[in-house]
């Protein structure tokens, strides 16, 4: 799936699911305590502008793997900026290819099978650092 603009907005508590979708390009918006699911779908690009998947104001973005499937397909996302109180949750040997960078009290939380590919890494989360 290629999309030029967002692939996925959750907003005013509401959610949107890319379930499995395989691999897509575009931006995930997670924002005012909506949430974004990535299950079984790998982000390849957030946008083609570059422009990071964004989640804020108490939203929150979870990826994890769609096990349905044999063999389970894993799920993958790419730059991410959290931010107010906002979080980003990684589980069940999902991939991270990218950063995930937080502020302003937005958090990111990976379980120890999260796989993290050269070059990413987690910054100003509390949590996220935890391995």
């Amino acid at each position: 799936m290629t999309v030029i603009g967002p692939a996925a907005i959750g907003t005013f508590s509401g959610t949107a699911r890319l379930f499995g979708a395989g691999n897509f390009t575009g931006q995930l918006i997670a924002d005012d305590r909506g949430t974004v699911r990535l299950n079984g779908s790998a982000q390849r690009l957030t946008s083609i502008d570059g422009a990071p998947n964004i989640v804020d104001s108490l939203g929150e973005i979870i990826v994890s793997p769609l096990f349905d499937v044999g063999p389970p397909a894993q799920s993958v996302i790419r730059d991410t900026q959290a931010a107010h109180f906002a979080r980003v949750l990684l589980t069940n040997d999902s991939i991270l290819n990218g950063s995930i960078q937080c502020s302003g009290a937005g958090d990111a939380f990976l379980d120890p099978t999260v796989i993290r590919l050269p070059g990413s890494d987690v910054t100003g989360c509390e949590h996220g650092s935890v391995r």
